[in-house]
């Protein structure tokens, strides 16, 4: 799946412990590769990084934000030549292994680099999960009291609510200097591009937070047990081409309605997310 979704319309919520969402800003735009050549030494260099001779463990590669958005621009420039259907294959030592009709899949479970450890930690949001891996985990080493620290922690910090803080926020400003930059006539491709980079990268980064937040809660062992067990478990995940132009179009105008603030705030209020 491209790291680009649609336009997703969710509320904002003043939440303890969230990072301040971010709004949109204009002169932020969106990276690109400069050729394939160019794009495969930025993963290249990701994958050193996260699992060559020298690599950071799975926990500090978490922690560092720089990384993180290495690894986050790599992927994001990525899509964006796959959403062109550009020919990749030398991509397939990296991981990316082509499917014949312009997707590509990847083992994660043994190219673990391009699955970050916070979106495996996301899946303990959901207590159902949680609930699901405790015999698992205690077998592994973690304690009842493990267990309730997340708990706690996943109760007080809703990460569906802290990822709709994000959105909302860039949205709304975006909405806003897209009518005066209609008027201007500079309301094109870039722009968008810009808004859904903005968006994706913001998005990845509560979620890092919200990761990192979890396992500070635990002691260094439990930390460790935590990210060892997961990721063991097989996973594949894929990039597939999206129809970007047309994505544009309809954000565009989504942005572009005179009700487009009232529109997404009634959303909320009425539950239709």
């Amino acid at each position: 799946m491209s790291l680009r979704g649609c336009l997703a319309l969710l509320p904002v919520l003043a939440l303890a412990g969230a990072a301040q969402a971010v709004e949109f800003d204009e002169k932020v735009r969106a990276p690109r590769a400069a050729s394939a050549a160019d794009l495969r030494g930025r993963l290249e260099s990701v994958a050193e990084k996260a699992t060559g001779a020298n690599a950071m463990h799975p926990l500090d590669a978490m922690r560092s934000a720089s990384f993180a958005r290495e690894r986050f621009d790599a992927r994001w420039m990525l899509g964006q030549m796959v959403d062109a259907r550009v020919p990749l294959p030398e991509l397939e030592s990296l991981g990316f292994k082509a499917d014949g009709n312009g997707s590509y899949t990847i083992d994660t479970r043994e190219h673990p680099q391009w699955r970050p450890l916070e979106d495996r930690i996301q899946l303990l949001a959901s207590p159902q999960v949680l609930g699901g891996l405790e015999k698992e985990l205690e077998a592994r080493g973690l304690h009842a009291e493990d267990f309730a620290k997340i708990r706690e922690y996943v109760a007080a910090r809703n990460l569906d609510q802290e990822r709709a803080q994000s959105k909302l926020a860039i949205m709304l400003s975006a909405g806003k200097l897209a009518k005066k930059m209609q008027k201007l006539g500079r309301l094109d491709d870039q722009f968008m591009a810009s808004l859904s980079y903005q968006r994706a990268r913001d998005m990845a980064e509560v979620e890092r937070r919200w990761a990192l937040g979890l396992l500070d809660t635990l002691p260094v062992q439990g930390q460790r047990v935590l990210a060892s067990y997961l990721t063991e478990g097989p996973s594949n995940t894929s990039l597939v081409p999206e129809p970007t132009a047309e994505v544009y179009r309809q954000e565009k105008e989504l942005l572009l309605r005179p009700d487009f603030e009232q529109l997404i705030r009634n959303a909320f209020a009425e539950g239709k997310l």
